[in-house]
C-alpha cells in the first residue's frame, strides 16, 4: 500500500461513468496511489463494473467499501477520513465516481497540499466554462452564497461548493468531523471549521462537467441547512 496518497472515490449508481474516471486515473498515472471506492448502495451494477476494471487495469491497491444502505455523502467522508488516518497516508484527495471533476487536476492538487490544510477545486475561477456547463439555478446560487459566507468569514474564497477536494491527514485529527453532518453539508462545515482554526486553504481553476449527472440534493433542505451551519460557524462559534 502506498502509504502517501489516498484516493477516495464515492460512487452511487455510476457504472456508465466509473470506467472514463479509472481510465482518466490511468492517463495520468494515478493508478500507483491508494483507491479506496466507497459504494453507497448503488441500485446498479457500479460494484461489478469496479471489479472487472479492477482486474482489466491490474489495479493492486484498490479496496471497495459497500454500504448496505445509503449513508450520505458526509457519513462517505467521515469513512475515508477515519480510513487515512488508521492507515498513515499523508494526503487524501476526493473525486465523484461520475467524473465530474477532472483527474488531471490531482497533481495540482498534490502541489498545493504542501503549504494548505485544505485544496479544493474551484468552478467558478474558469469564468466561461462555469456559465456555459453549470444549471442555472447553480451558477446564480453558488456566487450568492459564496458572498455570504465570505462576508461573515472575512474570506475571499471564489466558492465553497466543489466536491473535488484534498485535506492533509494530519490536520483532519484536529476537527472533532464525528459531530459534523453524514449529508452534503459536510463539505461546507470541514471549510468551516479549517477557516475557524486559522488553518490555510488554496483553490485552483477546473473546468465544469456535468453532463446527464443530476444532483439528488432537494434545493431547500441544502439551502436550509447551509444558512443553518453559517449561523451556527460563525455567529454561535465566536
Amino acid at each position: 500500500m502506498n502509504n502517501d496518497v489516498l484516493i477516495s472515490i464515492f460512487t452511487l449508481n455510476v457504472s456508465e461513468f466509473i470506467e472514463s474516471l479509472f481510465l482518466d486515473l490511468k492517463k495520468y498515472e494515478l493508478l500507483n496511489y491508494s483507491i479506496i471506492c466507497l459504494n453507497n448502495n448503488s441500485s446498479d451494477d457500479t460494484v461489478n463494473v469496479i471489479s472487472n476494471l479492477k482486474k482489466k487495469m491490474d489495479i493492486k491497491n484498490l479496496e471497495v467499501i459497500s454500504h448496505s444502505q445509503n449513508m450520505g455523502y458526509g457519513y462517505n467522508k467521515k469513512v475515508s477520513f477515519d480510513y487515512a488516518i488508521k492507515n498513515n497516508f499523508k494526503k487524501i484527495i476526493f473525486i465523484h465516481g461520475d467524473n465530474q471533476y477532472p483527474a488531471s487536476g490531482i497533481d495540482e492538487m498534490l502541489r498545493l497540499l504542501e503549504k494548505h490544510s485544505l485544496v479544493y477545486g474551484s468552478r467558478f475561477l474558469d469564468a466561461e466554462s462555469v456559465k456555459e456547463n453549470m444549471p442555472k439555478l447553480k451558477y446564480f446560487a453558488n456566487p450568492f452564497f459564496t458572498k455570504i459566507i465570505n462576508f461573515v468569514s472575512g474570506k475571499n474564497y471564489s466558492e465553497y461548493f466543489s466536491g473535488f477536494r484534498g485535506y492533509r491527514v494530519e490536520e483532519l485529527t484536529k476537527i472533532n468531523y464525528d459531530n459534523l453532518s453524514n449529508n452534503f453539508v459536510l463539505d461546507q462545515q470541514m471549510m468551516f471549521e479549517v477557516i475557524i482554526r486559522n488553518l490555510t486553504i488554496g483553490e485552483f481553476k477546473i473546468p465544469t462537467v456535468y453532463g446527464n449527472q443530476v444532483s439528488k440534493v432537494p434545493p431547500f433542505f441544502y439551502t436550509l441547512s447551509l444558512f443553518k451551519n453559517i449561523l451556527f460557524y460563525f455567529i454561535l462559534k465566536k
